[in-house]
């Protein structure tokens, strides 16, 4: 399993249940946020980082518009589950972040 940053153009990753194609990486120097959720999910990313709020979200939300207590899509063992925001907090000024490109796989589900 690849780490974001080891994913390249051309690439397949899998996103929920469904198959994208990564069309493009950049990094970049932002902060980087920790957040974390009921359900024992925790990702480090940027404030403009999108999360889905539930399975029916085809655009998500960026990180700066959540707070604590909100609800939040999850991928846990391939599963998506709905769990809440239990804590954002900002962790390292001026980290490298990854932001990739995705085009979803069309026919696959």
């Amino acid at each position: 399993k690849k780490r974001a940053g080891d994913l390249l153009p051309g690439d397949y990753t899998i996103i929920g249940n469904r198959m994208a194609t990564v069309s493009s990486v950049a990094y970049a120097v932002e902060d980087v946020w920790e957040t974390e959720t009921e359900n024992g999910y925790t990702a480090r990313t940027s404030y403009s980082h999108k999360y889905f709020t539930n399975s029916r979200d085809q655009t998500g939300q960026k990180l700066d518009r959540f707070k604590v207590g909100d609800s939040i899509l999850t991928n846990i063992e391939g599963r998506n589950v709905e769990t809440t925001v239990t804590k954002i907090g900002l962790i390292q000024r001026d980290g490298v972040v990854v932001e990739i490109g995705l085009a979803l796989v069309k026919g696959f589900a």
